[in-house]
């Protein structure tokens, strides 16, 4: 199954039987030599100890504090997740395979776990991670995360940890989930009440330029985008909230050093729903697609007026490539 460059289907959260101990072992393994090399010692990773793992794994699928799900998508295997009940729940193992990482099956996760916490009347977790290993740092902070504690100091370096809260947003009482994905042709309705909204504000900042329109996407647009996969929508609970739209762009001249960049040509949130990371979470997802198809950047255009979005997006990295002025 080729996973790079495209959105993953919905992952599958399968249960792990007693069975499984060996599996799960060769999926460490194989997360392991690509995580923590230069982390770990060599032969943790070199001499892998299968036996070892295999009984240690067995323990935990025989130990009801322990859950264990494998992460799967269209039946095949590609990572696993393991929670430890306990004061607070603890996140012990979230691993995906190399080629899975990157596309969005560890927000996946995320919202998987979240929907649990929920059901069995949970809001806070925590997970243990190594401070040498920055990818994972930097995913637990887009999911939310908050270093609460750390175990630094050992004598074996790779023994170190700092420690993530992680709370679930409530609303009403109700545990709140989100999902980035590929729209569908079910969500039309949704993504144009989005735009309808988003294009008002333009009218509203820019009346001498903008007017008031019936339809922002036409569906034959609508579906243009659904069918090349190059609109994304972030699902809050099952209610779409927000959206991302974009198309790849070749520069190519006698001028200018030939680049292939996506353009983001919409991104935009509901009102109500404005000011909780979905924003950033959608920009996540294309930038992790500019990773895998190796492609030399990721670029926008945002209204002078809009300042709130211009923030967020230097606060993602974004900065300056030109200024449009006019004269009136």
């Amino acid at each position: 199954m080729k996973l790079s460059g495209l959105y993953v289907p919905e992952a599958q959260f399968v249960p792990a039987q007693e069975t499984d101990a060996e599996k799960i072992g060769i999926l460490r393994q194989k997360a392991w030599a690509a995580t923590y090399r230069g982390i770990y010692p060599d032969e943790m990773i070199d001499q892998f100890d299968f036996q070892w793992h295999r009984e240690k794994d067995l323990l935990r699928l025989r130990n009801p504090e322990y859950r264990n799900w494998f992460i799967a998508v269209g039946g095949e295997m590609l990572g696993y997740l393991t929670l430890r009940h306990g004061e607070p729940l603890l996140l012990q193992s979230l691993y995906l395979l190399p080629r899975a990482q990157k596309q969005g099956l560890g927000r996946q996760a995320f919202a998987f776990i979240c929907k649990y916490c929920s059901e069995i009347g949970i809001s806070v977790f925590r997970c243990h991670c190594q401070p040498d290993n920055q990818n994972a740092i930097g995913f637990y902070e887009k999911m939310g995360g908050v270093i609460v504690d750390r175990d630094e100091g050992n004598e074996e370096h790779w023994q170190d940890s700092v420690i993530f809260e992680f709370t679930i947003l409530k609303e009403s009482g109700e545990s709140m989930t989100n999902m980035i994905r590929c729209a569908e042709a079910a969500d039309y309705d949704s993504v144009e009440a989005i735009m309808k909204e988003v294009h008002q504000l333009h009218v509203d900042w820019r009346p001498d330029i903008y007017k008031p329109a019936d339809i922002v996407y036409s569906r034959e647009y609508f579906e243009h985008l659904v069918a090349e996969k190059r609109l994304l929508v972030a699902e809050l609970d099952g209610i779409v909230v927000g959206l991302l739209s974009f198309v790849y762009r070749h520069i190519a001249s006698d001028k200018q050093l030939t680049r292939d960049v996506i353009f983001v040509d919409d991104l935009a949130v509901k009102a109500e729903y404005r000011g909780r990371g979905i924003g950033t979470q959608l920009l996540d997802c294309v930038k992790e697609k500019v990773y895998a198809e190796h492609l030399d950047g990721l670029e926008l255009q945002v209204n002078a007026r809009n300042t709130s979005a211009r923030k967020m997006y230097e606060k993602f990295g974004f900065t300056e490539k030109s200024i449009n002025l006019e004269l009136r």
